[in-house]
């Protein structure tokens, strides 16, 4: 299910300026792209909007095709959702959870399925507010997935699990994107998003920076970069190239023929250097 934003502007009704102003960007069913950005960059707003929860914004949002205005009650049979608060009834078990949530939907998967796949085995006859933080963020994600949505957004999936149940989420999130799934997530964690990430999309202050693949928008910016580390009076020193035009370059040149040279390499930037280049705030 493919999603446009086109010359999306909004604003809350007591805000003194626009979220966003003239905001594009697209999703494409088989990829997940991954939105960064600190507090209040619009992040969880772009999802409510695609979602259907805020009305009173200018532009738009076409769903499949067609207009979000235009959508009916049908809209959220395809859509899964997971925002800041997972989500589930305190007084009801896991199991009793997602029975009653499938309940909304024509089509569902079994229960028991994504209770496996999400590690919820153990506390299956747990209630929901007996549960650890992790673990209701699993049943959150369950919840979200339980009626096999073809559109996904996904708010801070992976907060308050362990490694290995993100590990988990990552290999299931593959597998949705596999079948065809258009996935919206928005992370703070670097590691997943060079996991699961087709696109990533930077946002400050509403506004889009830059969208791509993760390689794209580090090479995009800042280019390969090879550091070259060697040994003079002062003691131990590094000094950093970029490869473009590295052949010519005459202080590459001779620092390679500098006898106390230790070592050459390239270097991996993370997103978390070019976004502060981007807009001058931090992730």
């Amino acid at each position: 299910m493919k999603v446009e934003v086109r010359d999306l502007t909004f604003r809350y009704p007591k805000g003194q300026n626009e979220l966003f102003e003239g905001f594009n960007f697209t999703l494409e069913p088989g990829e997940i792209t991954c939105l960064l950005g600190p507090s209040g960059a619009g992040k969880s707003t772009l999802l409510k909007l695609i979602a259907g929860l805020l009305p009173g914004y200018q532009g738009h949002i076409d769903v499949g095709g067609e207009p979000l205005g235009s959508k009916n009650q049908d809209y959220y049979q395809s859509l899964g959702v997971l925002f800041e608060n997972p989500g589930f009834f305190d007084r009801l078990t896991v199991i009793e959870n997602l029975k009653y949530f499938a309940g909304f939907y024509t089509h569902r998967l079994k229960p028991e399925g994504l209770i496996h796949r999400l590690g919820l085995e153990s506390v299956t006859d747990t209630l929901g507010e007996q549960l650890s933080q992790g673990m209701g963020q699993r049943l959150g994600l369950a919840r979200a997935l339980i009626h096999d949505p073809s559109l996904i957004l996904l708010d801070e999936p992976t907060t308050g699990l362990d490694p290995l149940h993100v590990d988990r989420v990552v290999q299931l999130l593959k597998e949705l994107r596999g079948k065809g799934k258009t996935i919206l997530i928005t992370t703070h964690q670097m590691a997943f998003v060079e996991q699961v990430a087709d696109r990533v999309a930077l946002l400050s202050s509403g506004k889009l920076f830059e969208l791509g693949t993760l390689d794209a928008v580090i090479a995009g910016q800042l280019g390969p970069v090879v550091e070259v580390v060697f040994h003079n009076d002062q003691g131990r020193q590094s000094e950093q190239f970029p490869i473009k035009g590295l052949a010519e370059n005459a202080r590459f040149l001779a620092l390679l023929a500098e006898p106390r040279m230790e070592s050459i390499h390239s270097l991996d930037h993370d997103l978390s250097q070019i976004f502060k280049q981007l807009t001058g705030n931090d992730l």
